[in-house]
């Protein structure tokens, strides 16, 4: 909102429009839907705004629509000429260590998530960013104590709180994590994934009952959120209520046609179910959305052998087996129909 309202107040200000090209690249609108255009477009006015940079601010904002514009190697040269400007300055430091994160460039990116560290010991975005790091490296005792530094800097960052409730869920500690999305959701009331989250962990200690009413609690945050809607579905999938996830997903879908996770577990309850046209159609709509869904071709195998009709049932193992050869589900049956 601020952001909005600074571009708005100065239009011709390239360092705002890089700030508000960076809140739309990482936000999501009332209805869960990325602003992919928004951030495009207020990346290009920044570019057409700061063509020529005069100092470290102005070099490290227009790096920001470079980064949303997916223009790494420009972006760096963008951060390095910064940094050579300011070279005490953290954020530049944070965020050329955010680039060579997405370059998989881990070793560069600590080195400069430290620097900005040591520079700013209060820079919780820098703490967060090393955190996503160690997690990406299985390093998940390093990721917490830095999720736990932040909540020291800021008791009020329901993130945080949410990323130690998920550091205990993969622990399979189900109540320490319950514990920590409470602190994030008592923070932050609408935080729809704090609730989904501990939807997943009443699930796990078969609460079924208190899982549903925070998969609800989820859709009624985000009426239009096709995620809160998919998210249910996939509990109820998961509980073998074939037709309350079929609700679910046919909802999810109506927002966004595009989830072809959703399409194949709808295949899949309507397989359940006996409709088996349905099914076929969701599945066949999935591989269309995305190729290289293994799932959907072991589904689609299942339906054909259903139907003896083996020689195509043969050929989707086959290719589910392709794109995962760990599929062990994909080897049984392809062997049955050999057998």
């Amino acid at each position: 909102a601020d952001a909005q309202k600074a571009v708005r107040l100065s239009p011709l200000n390239g360092v705002s429009n890089s700030t508000l090209a960076w809140f739309y690249d990482f936000g999501v609108d009332a209805d869960g839907k990325p602003y992919t255009n928004e951030a495009k477009q207020a990346a290009e006015r920044t570019l057409s705004i700061l063509k020529n940079p005069q100092d470290a601010i102005e070099f490290y904002s227009r790096s920001l629509a470079y980064t949303v514009l997916r223009r790494d190697a420009e972006a760096l040269d963008d951060l390095n000429k910064s940094i050579s400007l300011n070279p005490n300055f953290a954020v530049i430091y944070n965020r050329r260590g955010y680039i060579y994160y997405r370059q998989k460039r881990d070793d560069a990116a600590l080195r400069d998530y430290n620097k900005a560290i040591q520079l700013n010991s209060s820079y919780t975005a820098a703490y967060k960013n090393r955190a996503l790091l160690y997690e990406a490296q299985n390093k998940a005792d390093a990721a917490l104590a830095d999720y736990r530094k932040i909540t020291e800097i800021n008791p009020n960052d329901a993130d945080a709180f949410l990323n130690i409730g998920n550091f205990y869920y993969g622990k399979k500690q189900y109540q320490a994590a319950l514990s920590e999305y409470a602190r994030a959701i008592e923070i932050k009331p609408d935080f729809v994934a704090a609730y989904q989250n501990r939807g997943l962990a009443y699930r796990m200690m078969g609460e079924n009952r208190l899982a549903a009413q925070e998969y609800s609690r989820a859709v009624q945050i985000a009426p239009r959120s096709a995620d809160a809607y998919e998210q249910r579905g996939n509990f109820y999938f998961n509980i073998s209520e074939w037709g309350a996830a079929v609700g679910d997903y046919d909802t999810a879908i109506q927002l966004n046609p595009n989830l072809q996770y959703a399409h194949v577990n709808r295949g899949v309850a309507h397989l359940r179910l006996g409709y088996y046209d349905k099914a076929l159609a969701d599945i066949n709509k999935t591989i269309q959305l995305d190729p290289n869904v293994a799932a959907a071709y072991f589904h689609r195998g299942y339906i054909y052998a259903d139907v003896g009709e083996f020689d195509s049932a043969l050929t989707n193992y086959s290719k589910a087996i392709e794109l995962d050869p760990q599929m062990s589900g994909a080897y049984f049956n392809r062997g049955l129909i050999y057998f």
